[in-house]
């Protein structure tokens, strides 16, 4: 499965946070669950780490996650 389309326009990070926020709310990840690490979603993805950051940080804004340390 491809996650992210390099002929698509929509940018890499924009692409990833619609594909995670589809797998939370199909409740593949249920509210309270970790998320695989971000070098395993970037290699998923076949991304940079920054590049998921961003759809990370996307994702954190709209609230649909949490970021802890």
């Amino acid at each position: 499965m491809k996650i992210v389309d390099e002929s698509n326009p929509i940018p890499k990070y924009l692409q990833i946070s619609a594909w995670l926020r589809e797998l939370i709310q199909a409740g593949r990840y249920a509210a309270g669950e970790r998320l695989p690490s971000e070098i395993e979603l970037s290699k998923t993805c076949g991304v940079n780490r920054n590049t998921l950051r961003q759809a990370i940080t996307e994702l954190t804004t709209a609230g649909l996650l949490r970021k802890e340390k």
